[in-house]
């Protein structure tokens, strides 16, 4: 499951913070798939503890502040955590 995530004209850290705890309050007020939501929040709350955000921005710029790239962030279908920018994997990291 890979999803897109939104982008605020941040770098991928804040980006990833935001859209956890936006989807965090979702489930708390009962809005939308409550299962798609878990989901995301359990994808976007493991990239959270095992991303070097640091690295990521140094390596990739369009990772970086107020780019217009579209950021996605899921497990592949072997489960690992990925990123995608504009459609292609930039990291995979296995478990």
């Amino acid at each position: 499951m890979i999803f897109k995530i939104n982008r605020t004209g941040h770098c991928i850290e804040t980006n990833i913070k935001r859209n956890y705890n936006q989807r965090l309050a979702e489930v708390f007020k009962h809005r939308g798939n409550i299962e798609q939501l878990e989901m995301e929040i359990a994808v976007l709350k493991k990239a959270l503890e095992t991303l070097d955000f640091s690295w990521l921005r140094k390596t990739y710029p369009s990772l970086r502040d107020q780019c217009d790239n579209t950021i996605e962030v899921g497990f592949d279908e072997k489960n690992n955590l990925c990123i995608k920018v504009d459609n292609q994997p930039i990291l995979i990291r296995q478990e």
